[in-house]
Formats: C-alpha cells, structure tokens, sequence
C-alpha cells in the first residue's frame, strides 16, 4: 500500500540564540524559549538561527533573518492569528 500525503509542509522557525551548552543551545523564537540541537552547525550567542523539528539547521545573516520576520508579520495579518 502506497500512502499519499496532499498539502502538507515542514516549516523551520527563525531564533536567536541565547545560550549555549555543549551540543545544545536556548533558543528565543517569538518569545519562546526551546532547546534545540546544535550538531549540524557552527552557531554562537546572538546568532539568528533556523530550526527545524528541534534542531538548528542554518545560521541566517541579518537580511535573511529580517525577511523570514517580515514573512511571519505578513502571515498573522492575513490569518489573523498569533503564529
């Protein structure tokens, strides 16, 4: 049996990194604190970060890191939620 998934997404968040302990690190993302697993890259405190199912998978520059924000703005104001 093959399954077929329609209409789905991984979405990876944007965050700053806050702290970091060995192979993880605190990450703020939109006011949430979250540990996340940071073996993929090299990141340090203060970098702007993406995270994908709890782990850092990109350090982003800061035109990156301001686009994904505006992103982020633009989808709470057309869903009228709090993303």
């Amino acid at each position: 049996m093959i399954l077929k998934v329609k209409n789905t997404m991984c979405v990876a968040i944007s965050g700053k990194v806050l702290d970091i302990n060995e192979n993880t690190a605190t990450v703020e993302i939109r006011g949430n604190k979250i540990q996340a697993n940071i073996g993929l890259v090299d990141v340090k405190n203060g970098d702007r970060v993406l995270v994908h199912a709890s782990c850092v998978i990109q350090v982003l520059d800061k035109t990156e890191a301001e686009e994904i924000d505006e992103i982020w703005e633009e989808l709470k104001t057309v869903l009228g939620e709090d993303l």
